[in-house]
């Protein structure tokens, strides 16, 4: 009702279309918002994760003792092997 007078159908009507709207765009902007928020979560999450896993490695790499994880190659070309088979 405007300004204490009875509103026709039509008014209404238009009045409740307005209102849905500017409900839609409240619902759409905290859709929105806690979309940004769970995504924010997720990468921190993951980048804890992969802390973790990295600490985990460099741990599990520290504790082997007397292991070198150096790798080493023989020759810079293959080397031509002759294989002989006996005769039957």
């Amino acid at each position: 009702m405007r300004h204490g007078c009875p509103c026709t159908s039509a008014e209404t009507h238009f009045e409740l279309l307005e209102a849905a709207e500017r409900a839609q765009a409240t619902v759409r902007q905290l859709s929105d918002q806690l979309r940004w928020f769970l995504d924010t979560q997720v990468r921190s999450e993951d980048r804890r994760v992969l802390e973790l896993v990295r600490a985990n490695q460099a741990q599990a790499l520290g504790d082997v003792a007397g292991v070198s994880l150096v790798a080493e190659i023989d020759a810079a070309a293959p080397a031509i092997v002759q294989v002989v088979i006996g005769t039957y």
